[in-house]
C-alpha cells in the first residue's frame, strides 16, 4: 500500500514539474484556461490563491505573494498567520505595519528612464469593503500608472516591451511585458446615447454607472429614481 501511494504521488508530481519548466510566455495564456477546465471538471471548486502560490513561491519564508487580479491593478495577498497554510505575518498590528511599509515601498518605485512614479496608488481591500470583504480577495490592490506606455513582446520584440523600475530601497527591477496585447480595460468608460429628446453634444459631467439604469427606465416611465421597475 505504501509503495502504491508513493507511485501515485510521484505520478501527480509530473504535471507540476512540467508546468514549472514552461516559459512564462507560455504559462500566461494557458493558466486561465486550465483553471476554467478544473472548475468545469469539479463545479463549484474554489481555488484559493494560497493553493497556487504554494507551488510557485517559498511560502515558509515569504511575507506576501502575487494574487491574480489582472494587469492594470495587481493583487498582493499577505501570507497571514492563521489564514494561509504557512503564514508568516501576524494578524492585527503586524498586518497593518507590514501593509503600510509595503505600500510605501511600492509607491517609491519610478520608471528608470523618465523618473515618473510607476504606481498611482495602493489600496487595502479591508478599507474598501470592510468586514464584508470576501476572504479570497487580495489584501492590497496596486494600481499601476499608465503614463509610461509599454509595448508587448508578443507583438514586437524590441525595447518598447522592456521596463525598468528603480527606488532607493529596492534598487532596480526590470522585466518584459509579454501579454498578447498592449491595450486593456480602463476605469473610465464611454457612454453614447441617441434618440428623441436627447440634445446633441457632449456631457460635461461624469456619469455614475449606477445612474444609467434609472435614467433609461425613466425615459420609458418604467422606473423610479432608485432604478426599480414600477408596477
Amino acid at each position: 500500500a505504501g509503495a502504491a501511494r508513493g507511485a501515485l504521488g510521484a505520478a501527480r508530481a509530473v504535471p507540476r514539474r512540467l508546468w514549472r519548466a514552461l516559459p512564462a510566455r507560455v504559462k500566461g495564456p494557458l493558466k486561465p484556461r486550465l483553471l476554467a477546465l478544473r472548475r468545469l471538471v469539479r463545479p463549484g471548486l474554489e481555488i484559493p490563491a494560497a493553493f497556487d502560490a504554494a507551488h510557485r513561491y517559498d511560502m515558509v519564508h515569504s511575507l506576501c505573494f502575487p494574487h491574480p487580479n489582472g494587469h492594470l491593478v495587481s493583487g498582493i495577498r499577505v501570507n497571514l498567520r492563521g489564514r494561509e497554510p504557512s503564514g508568516t505575518v501576524e494578524p492585527g498590528e503586524g498586518m497593518d505595519t507590514f501593509c503600510t511599509g509595503l505600500t510605501a515601498d511600492l509607491l517609491a518605485l519610478r520608471d528608470k528612464a523618465t523618473g515618473i512614479p510607476a504606481i498611482r496608488r495602493v489600496l487595502r481591500t479591508s478599507e474598501l469593503y470592510g468586514a464584508a470583504a470576501p476572504a479570497h480577495l487580495p489584501d492590497l490592490l496596486v494600481e499601476w500608472s499608465d503614463t509610461v506606455l509599454v509595448g508587448s513582446k508578443a507583438l514586437k520584440d524590441d525595447v518598447s516591451c522592456r521596463l525598468a523600475l528603480v527606488s532607493e530601497k529596492t534598487g532596480e527591477v526590470d522585466g518584459e511585458y509579454e501579454y498578447c496585447r498592449t491595450g486593456d480595460h480602463r476605469p473610465e468608460g464611454l457612454f453614447v446615447v441617441s434618440g428623441p429628446g436627447v440634445p446633441p453634444g457632449a456631457a460635461v459631467s461624469v456619469l455614475d454607472v449606477t445612474g444609467i439604469a434609472p435614467m433609461i427606465l425613466g425615459w420609458y416611465g418604467a422606473g423610479d429614481e432608485s432604478g426599480h421597475f414600477s408596477s
